[in-house]
């Protein structure tokens, strides 16, 4: 069915109903840059160059259907070597296209601590109802499901370096420029309050105060709080 006229087509056992997009390339005319399938534009991985100087191409009219954020890098690396190109400076030099695999943060688990779950297959309307109108057909989880779903992110390239939890972190605690350190400290007293689990203070050889002297000693110092109390107070 193209808009109001109708068409009926016999002699086929099924049909496969792939509805997409493809970019109108028009604009391009003669111009050396689109690929022999007439579909796409040509252009450099890295730089986004196309082979006429002075123009850029990136997104799906270059790659193909991908990610959005795909998408949004693309448009900061030709950004980036459109202003390279107006400056008449090398679109390349002191440019990282691609993370080394050394650069890469390793796992923080071993493979053998994680435990491999199959996804959960989502549920689907029927063909019967499906047919007859234009409900949504995917039906998505159930509360259930989307725990457990959620339960399987053990293993999702640890940290993408988004910064999110920098953005949203009010005491702005969080710094991932910060590396480890070993310090030493002298001290008359050890003050233990991490909050997972009861233990024994004895097994400490320095001075430990726990769970009643920190009540008594927080009560006669005025702003002297305990970890779980600043919440309350910040």
């Amino acid at each position: 069915m193209c808009g109001d006229e109708l068409t009926d087509w016999n002699g086929f056992d099924g049909v496969i109903i792939a509805i997409g997009q493809r970019p109108d390339l028009s604009f391009a005319g003669d111009k050396p840059i689109i690929n022999e399938q007439g579909n796409r534009l040509v252009a450099d991985r890295d730089t986004l160059a196309t082979s006429v100087p002075g123009i850029f191409a990136g997104g799906d009219v270059q790659t193909g259907p991908r990610l959005l954020i795909d998408a949004v890098g693309a448009g900061k690396r030709a950004a980036e070597s459109i202003h390279r190109y107006i400056q008449g400076e090398d679109l390349r030099a002191g440019r990282t296209f691609l993370i080394s695999p050394e650069e890469i943060s390793p796992l923080r688990q071993k493979k053998c601590e994680v435990n491999k779950e199959p996804a959960i297959k989502q549920s689907y309307i029927s063909p019967e109802i499906r047919s007859s109108g234009f409900n949504e057909v995917a039906l998505g989880y159930s509360e259930e499901q989307a725990c457990a779903e959620a339960e399987r992110c053990l293993n999702c390239a640890v940290c993408s370096e988004c910064l999110q939890c920098v953005d949203v972190c009010i005491p702005k605690a969080i710094n991932h420029e910060m590396r480890d350190q070993e310090l030493e400290y002298e001290v008359g007293a050890l003050v233990l309050n991490p909050g997972f689990k009861p233990y024994d203070p004895v097994i400490y050889i320095c001075t430990v105060m726990v769970g009643i002297q920190m009540l008594l000693l927080a009560s006669s110092l005025n702003g002297f709080y305990r970890p779980v109390d600043l919440s309350q107070v910040i």
